[in-house]
């Protein structure tokens, strides 16, 4: 049986310390790339509804491999952090995976902040 995979960012959450709201985000999923960028400030979750993968398999259950770059824009100096993930589904309905990513402030006065991305999917077959 076909079945079609898709994974679909749904949330993008900022916690932690304020290191700005200029947010420019790289994901990959299974080798395909997506960016976004947009303003969000430390607290602030945002509902998302971007595409990231869709291709269609035989498996009933699939695992795909995910990063993401994230980096707090600055005139001055970038802020940036990385993860990487499997995500996994199956054909028992959408799931949710999380990806946490751990951005630390690297200019002098915001060495000591820390926050993170905390992205949301979304995965289904059917």
């Amino acid at each position: 049986m076909k079945y079609e995979a898709r994974v679909t960012l749904t949330r993008v959450e900022y916690r932690g310390d304020n290191l700005g709201n200029n947010i420019r985000i790289t994901i990959t999923v299974s080798g395909r790339s997506v960016s976004l960028r947009f303003r969000i400030k430390p607290g602030e979750s945002q509902i998302q509804n971007q595409l990231v993968y869709d291709e269609r398999t035989d498996a009933n259950e699939i695992s795909l491999s995910s990063s993401a770059l994230a980096t707090e824009a600055d005139p001055v100096h970038d802020d940036t952090g990385s993860a990487m993930a499997m995500l996994r589904f199956d054909d028992s309905g959408a799931r949710d995976a999380v990806l946490n990513i751990p951005i630390q402030g690297d200019r002098k006065g915001d060495k000591s902040k820390k926050g993170v991305i905390v992205l949301t999917f979304s995965g289904v077959l059917r």
